[in-house]
């Protein structure tokens, strides 16, 4: 059987915004749920010969799709019992025949090329906000959402952005976008356009299938570490206040040490 969807996730289901943001903690049921939220949308499709619906699917790298995404759909595949047919080496994978997910590792900005030549229903940007301040080669930068949105050119189907991630940093760009959104749609050539922005916050603890004792070793390690950052954003499911401290390595210059 599916899993017993939960209230907040069940609310990011029914959703009609073109962009969808589900944030929470870990372990909250976000990469579960936009798999269902896939299935409901190809299941609303009137004409089925438009499907399969086609997916892209993004995340940093493609070691981190392997390692949460695809390793999720292969648990709800044994936990659920619904179908899932693998191929490109796990590039891809047909999902109840009706959904076709491309998966893409984003390593570098010059990977954006990647989305040339698709023609996609939904973009899935998968946690485009660092684990940790300062990290390098880890999130996913606005460009991905902009670009990745000009492969929304599947017929038939519905289009949308699904963004499920923990919370990020007070200042990322998805916590700005829905007052960007807001003030584009204040321009007259897009003010009848549909393009919505929902942010889907889940509280911690609605998922009841994680013990409390489960969620309190999280915490621990976490303030262990030192990063009181981290335990709000991946324990308690709130954003983060980046604290900058001392640079790790001053003698670090772009100039001089990045390629052009």
């Amino acid at each position: 059987m599916p899993i017993e969807i939960t209230p907040n996730i069940g609310r990011f289901l029914l959703s009609p915004a073109h962009t969808a943001i589900v944030m929470g903690s870990r372990g909250e049921l976000k990469t579960s749920g936009t798999y269902y939220k896939l299935l409901h949308l190809a299941g609303e499709v009137p004409d089925k010969a438009a499907l399969p619906y086609r997916v892209i699917w993004v995340r940093d790298t493609w070691t981190n799709l392997q390692k949460t995404a695809i390793a999720t759909l292969k648990e709800i595949q044994a936990r659920d019992g619904i179908a899932v047919q693998f191929a490109d080496g796990e590039h891809e994978a047909l999902i109840a025949g009706q959904v076709l997910v491309f998966y893409v590792g984003m390593d570098h900005l010059k990977d954006l090329s990647k989305f040339q030549g698709f023609g996609a229903g939904c973009l899935v940007i998968d946690e485009p906000a660092p684990a940790a301040v300062n990290d390098i080669g880890v999130g996913l930068p606005a460009e991905v959402y902009g670009v990745g949105a000009t492969s929304l050119r599947q017929g038939g189907v519905p289009h949308r952005v699904i963004i499920p991630m923990n919370p990020p940093e007070e200042d990322h760009w998805t916590l700005q976008l829905p007052q960007i959104i807001a003030a584009l749609k204040r321009k007259p050539e897009y003010r009848d356009l549909d393009l919505t922005v929902e942010i889907f916050r889940i509280p911690k603890g609605e998922n009841p299938w994680i013990t409390d004792d489960d969620r309190l070793r999280w915490r621990a390690a976490l303030e262990a570490s030192g990063r009181g950052d981290l335990v709000s954003r991946l324990s308690e499911g709130r954003p983060g206040f980046v604290v900058q401290g001392e640079v790790a390595f001053p003698e670090y210059a772009e100039r001089l040490h990045v390629a052009p």
